[in-house]
């Protein structure tokens, strides 16, 4: 009797034995498929993030674009009126055209100052030096368009400084305008096309 009860025993123990073994292989399972799954969550949130920048990014360098469009325009047509009309035109006022029309050029750009507009732009730059830094370390999957990215905030940098500081002749700084405009817009639109739903 004593050997049938230690028997009973002996097999109650295996039998507890094997259920904790099975419970505990249970639990790992489960945390395993949890945390798969937890990474898995991790991940496409960190590329929505990143969508979202990359988005903010062709908002900003498409604001900037704009703005030094607008600035380099008026530049033109000052430069040009400047040289060779009587007289030019800033904010409005008629100004007669003299012999350097290097006046011409600061005049405008200080009106640039005073309404705001190299504030504006200046902010702009602040903005896509920020979208840039935030930008820096791509997931797996957006490496390429990373590059592309870097390729036109170069672009867009040389464009703005086109508004920022117009220099060279004429001819040169439109012709500089004119490749640059296509180029930031080509760009622009290259990683624009290339951006997933948000």
């Amino acid at each position: 009797m004593e050997v049938e009860q230690q028997v009973r025993k002996s097999k109650k123990g295996k039998i507890a034995l094997i259920s904790l073994v099975i419970f505990v292989i249970i639990i790992v399972v489960i945390g395993f498929f949890s945390n798969q799954q937890h990474k898995k969550a991790e991940k496409l949130a960190a590329e929505k993030r990143y969508v979202k920048m990359m988005n903010q990014f062709v908002s900003d360098g498409l604001d900037a674009g704009e703005k030094s469009e607008d600035m380099v325009s008026t530049y033109q047509d000052v430069w040009h009126d400047a040289i060779f009309e009587d007289h030019y035109t800033i904010d409005g006022k008629s100004y007669r055209s003299g012999d350097d029309f290097n006046d011409a050029m600061k005049a405008q750009y200080s009106s640039f100052q005073s309404n705001g507009d190299v504030t504006e732009l200046e902010a702009d730059q602040v903005g896509m030096e920020e979208d840039m830094k935030k930008l820096k370390n791509p997931p797996e999957k957006y490496k390429s368009m990373y590059k592309d990215i870097v390729d036109a905030y170069s672009s867009l940098d040389e464009f703005i400084q086109l508004a920022d500081n117009p220099e060279g002749s004429l001819d040169s700084y439109t012709d500089k305008y004119n490749k640059l405009d296509g180029e930031v817009a080509k760009k622009l639109k290259a990683i624009s096309v290339q951006l997933p739903n948000k």
